[in-house]
Formats: structure tokens, C-alpha cells, sequence
């Protein structure tokens, strides 16, 4: 993906450079493109042997079973894979590599699991040798510009690329997967070895993909340390129960931009569905104090988990209109069962899915209903959607004094008018019940809103 290569010109690629092993991977959302991948393959070149790990292995038994794959590995590649081209060299049986599945006539083999490193200082180091970073998109986003030294840097060319600092989760959602469990960090003096290859790289800006950067706060405060001292701008995810004044005092003189909040819901009864451990209160207490320390912050949901209804969805909006917002922006998802995560599984025993092709194969962004586990109408699903995003835009506007009508907000009142017209014809029943529930929000529309200060708890502001 990173040169944007089709899938017919990886496969002359593989085929021009005569490679005997091809290696690949990613989220559940490359199935397609995966399956398309090694199917032209081995159609042209049967004897190259194809690895294939990440989420995209999550059902690895349906996987190896519909793509033409040699070897699933389950584990951490960077460990695994050269155990399996020694194993290959040397010409030993498969079965004595730990952490893999592959087929031996129609069985499918699963081996023993791999041991997992307590630390990731175990893992290699940063090797920067064969990175073609022109070939990447290092241009650096708007909201990384937070003081002068940082556009400076941007003017200097510097460059932003993404790294992961952490690996595996405090917490195990419903709708999540991964193959690890818990949560590992490099060392303050590994993690310093990694930045300073960065920096001597020219980047001057890191996202941090890691799924819960905020998990341990005295590792937080060594990563903070280092990415003042290297002058790094960053920007990583963390959970709302975690956004604490201990944790903002630690941020906000560490260069960090902004954050990735996961806060989903705002309703008591979706929010234990999901596994969250996070009260509706610690989401707008988490929300309020980001905006209240002038951090930006990416606001993520998630519509459509089992038992959702008008209700839930009614405390969802009501929480919505709680917040404050840095940004005019709402990351709006509906619930999809990624392969491995409980979602699926769930999906699967209760008969939501009935075919697992059908997930792989449609589950391509998600902002696409593939899966209801809903109480309503996929009609009226999609409809709830599409409102919440515009009374979140709203929302904004009243608390900010800005009624601005910019495109954005017209393209989601646009897509909102298109949905609500088709609820009307289609579905009159579902059409009455919805503007019920969309007037009973004039309940906390018409109720003040305790004014924040962007900023109030800062003293010196990058903004």
C-alpha cells in the first residue's frame, strides 16, 4: 500500500525479481485484496511459498482454507519469520516451528504457541537500511503545527512516520482483536536508542500507533522525557479512564498534539456490552479536561453494538451534548466484527453471522454496516448515524459561537437529508419513532451547557 502498487503489479514484482518467498499481512480489510494477491500468484508461479500474519490471520483456519496461503503466522513476524526461512534452509519439518498453521494434505497443522517476550527490548532494533521513506506519505497534518519550532521543521523538510512504542492492550473490548495478550513497552533506554534513529531519520513527528500509549503513567513520563529532549512531535491513542490531571500534567509540556480517544458511548448498558471498564461520567470528565488543557483530541464512537436501541443511542447524543470539542470532527463507526474479536464470535454463535465469507469479504471500512447487532432496522441504523454526525456538528457550533455552514457540515446535512427521506418512504413506523426521539433531544438542547475554556488549566499554550 505504501507505493500503491494494484494487485496485478505486486504479482509482476514478485514474478520480475524471481522471488522464491513472499511475506504479507494486515488488517481484516485486505481479505480481498489478499485472496486476489495469491491467487494470481500461484496461478502464474505455483512453487513460491506465501507467509502471511497479522489480523488478517485471525481466522486462520477459514483463511487458509479459502486463500492459497502456505504458512499463517500468529505471533509477532519479526520473531517468527526467521525461524520459518531457517527452517526452510535447512530443510527441518515445519512442526518444530513454534507460532505458525499450515496445511499438510487437507489437515490444517497448528504448532505450539510462541513464546512471548515480557519486554520488547528482546525484539530488533530500528533497522532504517532499505526504508525508501520518499515512497511514504510523510507530509506532516495541520494539527502537528502547534508552535513555531514545529513549522519550522516542517518547512526543513522534516519528516512524520509512525512507530510503535507499545504492544497489546490493558483491555480486551468487544469489538477488538488481537493475538497477544497484555501490554509490553520498550525500555526508557531501548525506546531512547529507537528515537534517536528517527531523529538522525529527519522526523521530527511520530504517531505512535500504539493502541494505549497512556497505559502505564511511569512509562508515559519517560516517553514524554524523550520526546521533549529529541524535540519529537507526537500524537497516540488512549482511553478516557486514563485522562487524568496527574496524566495532562505529564503531556502537556511533552510536545504531544493531540490524542485518539476511544469513548464509543455514552450509555451505561452499551459501554458494559462492549467491555469498556469506563463510565459515561469518566468519558465526559476525559473529554472536558483535554479540551479544558488545550490538547486536540480524535472524539471515536461506535453505533450498532447488541441491544442498541433509540434509548441508548438518546444517552449517547445527550453525552455528545456534555462535551467539548477541540475539533469539528467525529470519528463515527459502526460495530463490526472484526475475524478473532469477541464481536465475531459472538456474531457467529448467535446467528448474526451466518457465513463468515460474508464478513471477510465486506468488511472494507467502517463506516459500512455490514453486521446489525442492533435492535433497529439497518434503515434506521444508518439513519442514527448520519444524525448524530450532524447534531455533533451542531453541538460544536452552539458551544464554540460559530454557526459557520462550511462544506463539511453541508455534505453531512446533505447525507443526512438523503437517509431521512429514504426512512419516510420505506419505513413510516420507524420514520414516526425516530422524530420522537430526535425531539425529546430538544430536552438537553434547551438546558445550558457549563462553559469550558480552551486551555484554562495551561499555562503556556502551543496552540
Amino acid at each position: 500500500s505504501v507505493e500503491g502498487y494494484a494487485v496485478q503489479e505486486l504479482v509482476d514484482i514478485v514474478l520480475d525479481y524471481n522471488y522464491d518467498i513472499v511475506g504479507t499481512g494486515g488488517m481484516a480489510t485486505i481479505y480481498n485484496d489478499l485472496k486476489s494477491f495469491t491467487e494470481l500468484l500461484k496461478k502464474k508461479r505455483e512453487g513460491v511459498l506465501v507467509i502471511v500474519g497479522g489480523h488478517v490471520v485471525a481466522d486462520s483456519e477459514f483463511l487458509i482454507n479459502t486463500c492459497p496461503i502456505d504458512i499463517i503466522v500468529f505471533g509477532e513476524g519479526d520473531i517468527t519469520l526467521p525461524k520459518i526461512l531457517s527452517c526452510i534452509e535447512s530443510k527441518d519439518d515445519l512442526d518444530t516451528v513454534p507460532g505458525i498453521a499450515f496445511k499438510r494434505g487437507n489437515k490444517v497443522v497448528v504448532t505450539e504457541k510462541e513464546k512471548q517476550y515480557a519486554v520488547m527490548d528482546d525484539l530488533p532494533v530500528i533497522n532504517p537500511e532499505g526504508f525508501k521513506l520518499d515512497k511514504y506519505k510523510t507530509s506532516v497534518p495541520y494539527r502537528f503545527l502547534v508552535d513555531e519550532r514545529a513549522i519550522r521543521f516542517k518547512e526543513e523538510k522534516h519528516k512524520l512516520l509512525t512507530f510503535t512504542a507499545t504492544r497489546g492492550c490493558t483491555h480486551s473490548c468487544f469489538f477488538c482483536y488481537r493475538h497477544l495478550k497484555g501490554h509490553r513497552s520498550y525500555s526508557k533506554e531501548r525506546l531512547e536508542e529507537n528515537i534517536k534513529i528517527l531523529k538522525e531519520m529527519n522526523c521530527s513527528f511520530v504517531w505512535f500507533n500504539d493502541e494505549n500509549i497512556t497505559a502505564n503513567k511511569i512509562w508515559l513520563k519517560g516517553l514524554c522525557e524523550l520526546t521533549k529532549k529529541y524535540e519529537i512531535y507526537w500524537t497516540g491513542s488512549a482511553r478516557a479512564d486514563h485522562i487524568t490531571h496527574e496524566v495532562m500534567e505529564i503531556l502537556k509540556d511533552s510536545n504531544c498534539c493531540d490524542l485518539f480517544v476511544g469513548v464509543e458511548s455514552f450509555d451505561p448498558k452499551m459501554l458494559k456490552q462492549m467491555y469498556k471498564r469506563v463510565t459515561p461520567q469518566q468519558n465526559i470528565a476525559a473529554i472536558n479536561l483535554l479540551y479544558q488543557y488545550g490538547l486536540t483530541y480524535m472524539f471515536c464512537m461506535i453505533i450498532g453494538t447488541p441491544g442498541e436501541d433509540r434509548s441508548t443511542i438518546f444517552n449517547t447524543r445527550k453525552g455528545i451534548w456534555s462535551c467539548y470539542f477541540a475539533l469539528d470532527f467525529l470519528d463515527m463507526a459502526f460495530l463490526s466484527p472484526y475475524p478473532g474479536s469477541p464481536s465475531y464470535h459472538f456474531g457467529l454463535k448467535n446467528g448474526y453471522i451466518k457465513d463468515a465469507r460474508y464478513v471477510h469479504e465486506l468488511l472494507l471500512e467502517k463506516n459500512d454496516l455490514v453486521i446489525n447487532f442492533s435492535k433497529l432496522s439497518n434503515l434506521e441504523l444508518i439513519a442514527w448515524h448520519s444524525w448524530i454526525c450532524l447534531e455533533f456538528a451542531i453541538s460544536y457550533r452552539v458551544k464554540h459561537s460559530a454557526l459557520s455552514v462550511d462544506q463539511p457540515f453541508l455534505d453531512t446535512l446533505k447525507k443526512f437529508i438523503k437517509i431521512y427521506c429514504e426512512l419516510l418512504f420505506k419505513e413510516s413506523a420507524n420514520f414516526f419513532m425516530f422524530n420522537l426521539y430526535i425531539f425529546k433531544g430538544f430536552s438537553y438542547w434547551l438546558k445550558p451547557v457549563k462553559k469550558l475554556k480552551w486551555a484554562e488549566f495551561r499555562e503556556t499554550l502551543l496552540v
